[in-house]
């Protein structure tokens, strides 16, 4: 997994990832968007109209540690592991590289 952890470190452009939430949640595909400077952070959103997003706090050797704010002021964390990420967008193959569109 630490391929994955220096190809989120070293990014200079945007790029897609798939993250397996398990279960019935399925995958979801995320964008990461890196830091462009020292008073900037990354920012990791969901692939869609209604976007959500968050802030990158850190990688750790387990995964992308996340973070934003409730419209209250209080913060909300959140980890993503790296075994559940992918890097791209896998929703549109099917196990073995063909797309289903």
């Amino acid at each position: 997994m630490s391929e994955l952890k220096q190809h989120f470190e070293a990014a200079t452009e945007e790029f897609e990832f798939t993250v397996e939430l398990g279960g019935w949640r399925g995958k979801k595909v995320f964008r990461f968007v890196p830091s462009t400077g020292k008073y900037s952070e990354g920012v990791v959103s969901e692939l869609g109209i209604y976007a959500r997003l968050m802030n990158v706090k850190s990688f750790s050797s387990q995964g992308i540690m996340l973070y934003t704010f409730d419209m209250l002021g209080n913060k909300i964390t959140g980890k993503i592991k790296w075994s559940d990420v992918e890097l791209g967008n896998t929703l549109d193959v099917d196990e073995h590289g063909n797309p289903t569109i």
